[in-house]
């Protein structure tokens, strides 16, 4: 019968293979987890973007801009927008300094559309 031959590994190496196997381990479960984090939180910008384009586009101002002309402190009625219209601007003007302002207010029509 043969001797049988038995492979000798000092305990020094073996508790060095052991440390560099667990930091090999830890080191490739955090690229994993980071990579599936990265991934992730990509997609959820990428649908965050389209919410945030697809509500742009829900509420969109039409082109034509109603301007109205107003005497300030005059004896007109309170300048008011129309139904289904938002003031998007103020003008206002002097004469001189002893007149009422004078100007006008821009209204727009705000559309919306369904939101998704």
């Amino acid at each position: 019968m043969s001797d049988a031959q038995t492979i000798s590994i000092p305990v020094g190496k073996l508790k060095a293979l052991w440390w560099v196997g667990g930091a090999l381990v830890s080191i490739a479960v955090a690229l994993v987890t980071t990579t599936l984090y990265i991934n992730d939180l990509l997609s959820k910008i990428s649908r965050l973007e389209k919410q945030v384009a697809a509500i742009n586009a829900a509420l969109s101002f039409e082109k034509a801009i109603e301007r109205k002309a107003v005497t300030f402190n005059g004896n007109e009625e309170d300048p008011k927008c129309g139904p289904g219209m938002v003031m998007r601007g103020v003008r206002i003007s002097y004469k001189d300094i002893t007149s009422s302002p004078n100007g006008s207010i821009d209204c727009i029509s705000l559309t919306p559309r369904s939101v998704p």
